[in-house]
């Protein structure tokens, strides 16, 4: 269970950050850098940690040093939680809160030491796209037998789950689906085939791999609440939508839309219109949705309204559009 919650931003672009309940898996951390429009081989040492919360009190950790890296977070969130399951918690926090504050991490370590922690726990990942071949974890079972899969997943496994379940009764057999791509479709439920399961991982994965998984996120949570049986479709869609991973306000739509439709340059101009109003009107003009991920509109069989480097249309390509 996560026990910190915290905010960080990139130390290059501080306007940009998002939040991060730790301990986290790696598909949370993928999922904050994408809100954070951070690209997935950043380096831990590029974000910069700005807020750290008890997230069962919300009450500020103030004894947690500034320079902290999300790794060495990491660390202290899985310690909490194993002191928290061994009911020492609230005793460890209390020192702490004697502490002078800010506590650098090897005096951090010796009181951690002091309550059972004697071994580092696991550290987040180096970010690697390619390391992360499985993109669903199923658990079945049936009667006295279980299994676990991991999908996308060749024949061969598939093959094995239906010979040994029987294949009318693998899906019923189904107990769990955890999704380490999307944090949004973990544990998922519905009608689902592992057939149907295992294209949809599989497209999941060919979207992570090419840059255009932020894109999928964004459709996600732009239908939520429609049929998981749409999952499939959105995901074969999303070189259908303009996405603007930069943009985050209509202000920011106008400023890109004044400057690529009309060249316009003048600082003066941008600091004496109603940047805002004008956004607004664009976004219901060419119907822009806002989402944690960036601007996203569907082109509908036109051309985007504003240059996006897709993997479907190559940089190159969207730099040659002429001005219209």
């Amino acid at each position: 269970m996560p026990t910190i919650y915290c905010e960080f931003q990139s130390i290059g672009a501080p306007e940009r950050g998002a939040s991060l309940l730790l301990p986290a898996s790696i598909s949370s951390l993928c999922d904050a850098l994408d809100q954070a429009r951070l690209p997935r081989n950043s380096s831990m040492k590029s974000i910069k940690i700005t807020k750290v919360a008890d997230l069962e009190t919300m009450k500020l950790l103030t004894w947690i040093p500034p320079d902290i890296t999300i790794e060495a977070l990491q660390y202290i969130a899985q310690s909490m939680e194993y002191l928290g399951n061994s009911g020492n918690l609230h005793p460890f926090l209390k020192r702490m809160s004697f502490e002078k504050p800010p506590v650098q991490m090897p005096r951090i370590a010796a009181a951690l030491r002091s309550f059972g922690i004697t071994t580092p726990s696991p550290i987040l990942p180096v970010l690697d796209v390619d390391k992360y071949e499985s993109v669903f974890f199923v658990e079945l079972a049936g009667g006295e037998t279980s299994m676990t899969l991991e999908l996308p997943s060749n024949g061969e496994a598939m093959e094995q789950v239906y010979k040994t379940l029987g294949r009318d009764n693998a899906e019923e057999c189904i107990q769990l689906v955890r999704c380490h791509a999307i944090p949004t479709l973990d544990r998922l439920q519905g009608e689902f085939t592992l057939d149907d399961l295992n294209h949809l991982a599989q497209t999941i994965q060919d979207l992570e791999r090419s840059g255009r998984l932020p894109v999928y996120k964004a459709l996600l949570e732009k239908y939520e609440g429609e049929s998981e049986s749409s999952l499939m479709e959105l995901a074969e869609r999303v070189d259908y939508y303009e996405f603007h991973p930069d943009i985050d306000t209509p202000a920011e739509l106008a400023r890109s839309y004044l400057h690529y439709r009309y060249a316009i340059q003048d600082i003066t101009f941008y600091e004496t219109t109603d940047l805002l109003a004008y956004g607004e009107r664009l976004m219901e003009r060419y119907e822009y949705t806002a989402t944690s991920y960036g601007y996203l509109r569907n082109m509908g069989g036109e051309d985007p309204i504003l240059p996006f480097v897709s993997a479907a249309r190559p940089a190159a390509e969207e730099k040659s559009q002429a001005l219209t």
